[in-house]
């Protein structure tokens, strides 16, 4: 084959696979994300009543950033899929060390990266408050 025609079959094809990994832009027409800030309960309860309707196995996450309030670590997700467009909020255990690059590094290097496998835990306190809480993933893809 044609060395000039391998290389651009080769740069199609690295291009491609970057693009691919790349998070689509969405839109919502959701009056709760719409109206109320990222971080508000009301927001976050209902990314967790579209996330039990969609079905966690059937979105995608990339990390949009990370967040220290009240001596809490969280990380924000891009949540989405064809028919969700969100972020959802997620505790952190900063002391769990399997955490402690991305704690140690408040995130940076791996915003806008796909989380693939997202595992968490959904638990109300008693002011009925929710908590997701971030328990690892199978992979990263910068």
């Amino acid at each position: 084959m044609n060395p000039t025609i391998s290389k651009c079959m080769l740069s199609a094809l690295l291009l491609s696979s970057l693009y691919s990994c790349d998070r689509s832009s969405c839109e919502t027409d959701n009056p709760v994300f719409l109206n109320n800030g990222v971080l508000s309960k009301v927001y976050q309860r209902e990314v967790v009543h579209q996330i039990e309707i969609v079905g966690e196995d059937n979105l995608r996450f990339w990390l949009s950033d990370y967040v220290e309030k009240d001596q809490k670590h969280y990380l924000v997700f891009y949540v989405q899929n064809d028919n969700l467009c969100a972020q959802a909020v997620m505790h952190i255990d900063h002391e769990d060390k399997t955490f402690s690059e991305i704690v140690n590094t408040k995130g940076k290097g791996r915003f806008n990266a796909e989380f693939k496998g997202v595992s968490f835990d959904v638990s109300q306190d008693d002011n009925d408050n929710l908590l997701i809480r971030y328990t690892g993933c199978e992979s990263i893809i910068d």
